[in-house]
């Protein structure tokens, strides 16, 4: 690989002007121009709009976005003095990063709950990682091709993709954001010291701390730049440049401890990290020394990548003695490569540093190591291989260097479709936690997860497995114990439920939700008693979701509690405004008790005026019906004939209540008869309801021949259509009615056998 870096890049020669002093540094002696940085930035651009263009229709997964967006109701405020106090007095996810919070509040203003949207932030400000690193290292040593190989590695590599497509990731591809600023404030500073660029190094720092605190190390990997490529720091001539490097990290130092600290309180605080006994030392060692050869292996050879890898039950020696052997070979080559080629030592100490953080020496969550946490690490990596590479293959045959260069672009090349299809498992939950068990083997998590992302879209069948797997490697998991009874509930098995809330609720010591979720499997059963105590027992704890509140409605209107059913749809309204089967049960309660002028207030909110308001008052009035609330239907049939006469479902609806109504008060059937044959008329004979309601009305009115015939007439139309055979089933019965002198009186009130789709409530 064909390079043009001058002596400041570390070249094995050794330079023939004075060396120079701890407090100045030399500039690379050929650098990029910027119209050919211009066009390695457009690469980049490129480069990573291929692989990540398709977050763009994308969701939010199951593992943490919930958390920190999607049922996070302050972050979805937006910016607010609310959310501003929350993201600084707040933890998210066991972790203090308020930057990575206002960041998220940012979105929620812009984008509200737009998937897509917030994950192509994240791209963007992967790409401009990618851009600063590449003018990061070619100001740094004036080597154009090896930088832009480094950046091209971090933009499209599949380890990253995790940092990328993961919407709650935004404090990785953020805190490296702060991070890469920080090294160019440190560039600046060091070439030019100065108290005020000194602040401004400590100022990208301390904002890439509250980005994410994993950055704790970097003031000590500001070192390694001062080892190399700055040379401000000389192996071969450490006391007389050690000290001022030193000293002005200090400082800097200050504020990773500080961030240190608060990281530390509140993951224990949350109760997030791991007891010795639940995770042993020598287990917290092993995986912390396998997981440093882990990330070079994967760096590597990037295959079967997931979202979680579970940390294995006893210590990976074997694996841990590979890394450590590797490692070991490493940073021997790096010391004896120490004064000739420093930038392999500068790079291997950088990954190290870097990595120390998340190695789980302080255990936090069940993950053995991640593909997140290679994101910074993997730079040093990158550095210290390519400019190796590039080394190397100085002054070698140009036939030697195209090979090389050929073989890079066929590397970047892979790597590129393999990033792309690594994306691709990003898209939602289901394909998320699915490709995480196959590459990952099975994990409580994931189980877990993949129910909920199931259930999420409905497939409550399908996520009762997940689940029952998930507690078999987990069995005092309350909140999988939660999951999975509430969707035996939805599935209807509530035997099953049952038992399986109680256990939930034995487990997660009477949480609300849990509560809530037995008392509603309760009230689904027959035992109000029992369901309405859980149900405020919840309420007094939390406030619920609307439907627990309109269920305990329900309860109460059940055993003739009327008032405090008011109460609960009320409270069901308070959280959700929009809950129409909660203002409607208002609605009817208060007709229940004989507040007409209430009940006619909600009704009224329920119809929507567009279109002239007669869909939502038939619908409304079909209701009423079909609850036996008659007084209530006949009346809001007739203001929906009142906005248009014409319209066709009001018509049916209404003459079928009054042919078949089983109260006698509101049967009419001279009405019935003409409301029907105004209908039959409009669809010109062809709509076999509107004849068989018409069938209805003459039995009413007593003219039988005349319904027989028509009845007759509504059979030969619904043979000829794509109707269940129950459909035509009923209308023969009604028929045989018909033809004994008898009149048909509809059980359910209004509704007929199959009422036409438009009338449907």
């Amino acid at each position: 690989m064909a390079s043009t870096r001058g002596a400041a890049a570390g070249t094995t020669a050794m330079p023939t002007t004075p060396a120079p002093t701890a407090d100045t540094t030399p500039p690379p002696e050929i650098a990029p121009s910027r119209a050919r940085l211009a066009v390695a930035c457009l690469v980049l651009g490129a480069a990573v709009a291929v692989v990540y263009a398709q977050v763009g229709s994308h969701a939010f997964n199951q593992f943490d976005d919930d958390e920190y967006i999607v049922a996070n109701a302050v972050v979805q405020q937006g910016l607010t003095a609310q959310s501003l106090t929350y993201a600084f007095t707040s933890c998210t996810s066991a972790n203090w990063h308020p930057l990575t919070v206002l960041s998220h509040m940012l979105d929620c203003e812009l984008f509200g709950l737009n998937a897509g949207a917030h994950l192509t932030v994240n791209v963007i400000l992967h790409a401009a990682n990618a851009v600063l690193l590449l003018l990061l290292l070619a100001r740094l040593t004036g080597a154009f091709w090896p930088s832009l190989g480094v950046a091209l590695l971090v933009a499209v590599h599949p380890l990253n993709v995790e940092s990328v497509a993961w919407a709650s990731q935004r404090k990785a591809v953020l805190s490296g954001l702060f991070a890469l600023l920080t090294l160019h404030a440190h560039v600046t500073y060091a070439r030019r010291p100065s108290p005020g660029r000194l602040a401004r190094t400590g100022l990208c720092l301390a904002l890439g701390l509250l980005s994410k605190p994993t950055l704790v190390m970097l003031p000590f990997a500001l070192l390694l730049l001062d080892l190399w490529p700055l040379r401000r720091l000389r192996l071969e001539a450490w006391s007389q440049t050690w000290r001022r490097p030193v000293l002005e990290k200090i400082p800097l130092a200050a504020l990773s401890l500080l961030a240190s600290l608060a990281t530390l309180y509140a993951q224990a605080a949350m109760g997030a990290v791991a007891s010795r006994a639940a995770v042993p030392f020598d287990l917290r060692f092993a995986n912390a020394a396998a997981s440093c050869g882990w990330y070079l292996l994967k760096a590597v050879f990037p295959w079967h990548l997931g979202v979680f890898y579970p940390l294995p039950a006893a210590p990976p020696w074997g694996a841990a003695a590979l890394a450590t052997a590797a490692l070991a070979g490493l940073s021997w080559a790096a010391w004896r490569w120490r004064l000739s080629r420093p930038w392999v030592m500068a790079g291997l100490l950088w990954y190290g540093l870097m990595l120390v953080p998340v190695l789980g020496l302080i255990q936090v969550g069940g993950q053995a190591h991640a593909d997140r946490y290679a994101y910074l690490p993997l730079i040093g990596f990158w550095m210290g291989l390519v400019w190796l590479l590039d080394d190397l293959t100085r002054g070698r045959p140009a036939a030697t260097r195209h090979a090389l260069a050929a073989l890079a672009t066929a590397v970047l090349a892979a790597l590129t479709v393999a990033a792309h299809r690594q994306v691709a498992h990003w898209r939602d939950g289901t394909a998320l936690f699915t490709r995480a068990l196959q590459v990952c083997g099975p994990s409580a998590p994931m189980h877990s997860n993949l129910g909920n992302a199931l259930i999420a879209v409905g497939r409550h069948a399908e996520a009762v497995p997940h689940y029952r797997a998930a507690l078999a490697i987990a069995p005092n998991d309350g909140r999988v114990w939660n999951n999975l009874g509430s969707s035996l509930m939805n599935l209807g098995r509530f035997d099953e439920a049952i038992p399986t809330l109680e256990r939930a609720l034995e487990l997660n010591q009477g949480a609300p939700q849990t509560a809530a979720n037995l008392g509603s499997a309760c009230l689904r059963t027959g035992r109000l008693e029992e369901g309405i105590r859980l149900l405020e027992q919840a309420a007094a704890q939390t406030p619920l979701l609307a439907v627990s509140y309109a269920e305990l409605g329900d309860a109460y209107a059940q055993l003739g509690r009327l008032d405090d059913a008011i109460g609960g749809y009320g409270r069901a309204l308070a959280a959700d405004p929009s809950m129409a089967l909660a203002r409607y049960r208002l609605g009817r309660t208060y007709l229940l008790r004989g507040d007409r002028a209430a009940a006619r207030a909600h009704f009224k909110a329920l119809v929507d005026p567009a279109g002239g308001g007669a869909q939502g008052l038939c619908r409304l009035g079909l209701t009423l019906a079909e609850d036996g609330l008659f007084q209530a239907a006949v009346e809001y049939l007739n203001a929906a004939l009142g906005v248009r006469p014409d319209f066709v479902p009001a018509l049916i609806g209404l003459a079928y209540l009054r042919a078949t109504c089983p109260e006698d008060a509101w049967r009419h059937g001279a009405e019935a008869v003409e409301k029907a044959a105004r209908a039959v008329a409009l669809e010109d004979g062809r709509n076999p309801f509107a004849l068989d309601t018409l069938a209805a009305a003459y039995a009413e009115a007593g003219r039988f021949p005349e319904a027989i015939s028509t009845a007759q007439r509504a059979i030969g139309l619904l043979e000829r259509s794509a109707v269940p055979p129950e459909v035509i089933a009923d209308c023969r019965q009604r028929l045989a009615l018909y033809s004994t002198g008898r009149p048909y009186r509809s059980d359910a009130g209004l509704r007929p056998n199959t009422p036409p789709a438009a009338a449907k409530p």
